[in-house]
């Protein structure tokens, strides 16, 4: 455990967190615990008030939160509503819930939208550092194998630059060698004085 941890720990600096709770209490704990791992994590206390944050953070930073936690049961729009209206925005985010529902139909629900993992209230320490572990896990592997692909497309993109500088170069060379070639033909073929007297 105590290595999930020290993992979570150096993969969570750089995580951007958007909290979505209505319950003062429950979001007072929950982000005691978060601030264990994440230095960056916004507060909201609906599901409409988190989907604006959203969509202001988006506004503001070009990029969307590296994951949600939210409630289910809030008044306004709950926490199921909002993960919809966030996925019709951006389809890959990850998307934790907290849920006191333990009902399989519920659970169906949340995980046919696209819901990353669950997390049952009241909150057990273990298991609310697996389920963080194993979605920071693959948030970070997903940031890596983007980086690198866009580092692979401009190295592809050069790549195709210099092949056609190569390319270019090697049609002026035959271009000029055929009309060396040209140039000898045609001396060759003027007919000589002396061959016409």
């Amino acid at each position: 455990m105590t290595e999930k941890v020290k993992e979570l720990k150096k993969f969570s600096k750089t995580i951007k967190i958007l909290y979505v709770e209505d319950d003062k209490e429950s979001r007072i704990q929950t982000k005691k615990m978060l601030d264990n791992f994440f230095p960056n994590t916004t507060l909201a206390t609906n599901g409409k008030e988190g989907l604006e944050e959203y969509l202001h953070f988006y506004e503001k930073n070009s990029s969307y939160y590296d994951l949600v936690i939210s409630d289910i049961s809030m008044p306004i729009m709950d926490g199921l509503e909002m993960s919809k209206e966030i996925f019709a925005i951006h389809s890959l985010q990850p998307i934790i819930v907290l849920t006191a529902h333990n009902e399989i139909e519920f659970l169906a629900n949340a995980i046919n939208i696209g819901i990353s993992g669950f997390i049952t209230k009241p909150i057990e320490i273990q298991n609310f550092i697996n389920i963080l572990y194993k979605t920071i896990i693959a948030i970070h592997d997903r940031k890596f194998v983007l980086a690198h692909s866009h580092q692979i497309d401009n190295l592809i993109y050069e790549n195709e630059k210099e092949c056609e500088k190569i390319m270019q170069k090697n049609l002026q060379l035959e271009k000029s060698l055929q009309d060396i070639k040209d140039y000898n033909n045609s001396k060759n073929s003027t007919p000589s004085l002396l061959s016409i007297s």
